[in-house]
Formats: C-alpha cells, structure tokens, sequence
C-alpha cells in the first residue's frame, strides 16, 4: 500500500539489505554512507558480514538509554573489526542569547567518563536543538549551504565531524587491505 509501513521481520530486512548492498550497481565508489536503523540488529549484522567497511561514525542522543544503545553498537561494530570514528549527538543541548548551554537530556558522551576507553572524547560531534537547523530540515537546504546568520554551533560541529571523516578516508589507502570489497 503506498504510503504505508514497511514491516519486515529479521532475516527478510537481512535479505532486503543484501539485495540493496549487492544487486545495485554502486559504480566506482570512493564512500558510500549508510544510515543505519539504531541498535544491533540484523541488518547492522548484514551489512558487516556482506561488506567490507572501513570504519563507522554513530549518531545517537544525549540520553542515558540511547548511549547505552549507542556503546552496545560501537562494541558490536568492534567486535567486527570495524572502528567506531565518530559519534554525532542531536539535540546535544541549546544556547540561551546569554551564551549559556544547558543540556536538557545530560551531558551524553562528552559527560560520561566510562567512553574514554571506546571513544575519543574530541571525535563527539555535539549538534545543539536549535530553529536553524530545524528550517534546514523543514527547507531541505543544508546549513552548510544556507549559511544562516547564528549558526555557528550547527556549522562548528558539521566542520568537525567532516574533519575527523576526511582524516579518516585520506588514511585508508594506508591501511593493511582486510579482503576485498572494501566502502
């Protein structure tokens, strides 16, 4: 029915997910981004076992159980060999014209001391809960792009994430080949 709800059950979004990764001709690629569904389920598995990745970026909230998801699928992706480079955390917290920043759902990764150990502290991407960045998803029309005035904390953190992102895919011909196939 158009406009209705997809509803698969493991292994049949398993088997969608392969059909998607193999049966489309990609062309020559030097990246290919997938947004993910959250959490450690069966397409996550999927997409580990049917392609060779070189690395990972998370995106969570700042609340406690979405962390907590957040680290489970940084140990899963490790577990698979595959490095965790950045987290990008929305709704991080919002600025008052005072300059002050209040964090409404906590402190997330940057306040939680145990993710030293899975996570560089200075690879969290902090997005704040901001109007510009709602229009730009209202628009369609990146911040990037748009450049509103008062963006600077939207602009900051996209920079940083695009900064730590870039470093990674100037390293990767560096890298040891694990098999072939490599994103």
């Amino acid at each position: 029915k158009d406009g209705g709800a997809a509803i698969l059950r493991g292994p049949m979004a398993g088997r969608v997910t392969t059909q998607l990764l193999k049966g489309t001709d990609w062309g020559d690629l030097d990246v290919l981004i997938l947004d993910l569904p959250p959490g450690t389920g069966d397409v996550q598995l999927t997409v580990c076992q049917e392609i060779d990745l070189s690395f990972a970026v998370g995106v969570t909230t700042p609340s406690k159980l979405a962390i907590a998801d957040a680290r489970k699928g940084i140990s899963m992706f490790s577990s698979m060999g595959i490095n965790t480079v950045a987290m990008v955390e929305n709704m991080s917290y919002f600025e008052c014209e005072n300059g002050v920043k209040h964090f409404p759902f906590g402190k997330g990764f940057t306040g939680d001391l145990k993710n030293s150990e899975t996570l560089d502290p200075d690879h969290v991407c902090q997005l704040p809960i901001s109007e510009i960045a709602n229009d730009a998803n209202e628009t369609g029309v990146p911040i990037c792009l748009s450049r509103p005035d008062g963006a600077a904390s939207e602009l900051g953190a996209f920079e940083k994430l695009a900064k730590i992102v870039s470093r990674e895919v100037f390293r990767l011909p560096f890298r040891v080949p694990s098999g072939e196939g490599s994103v």
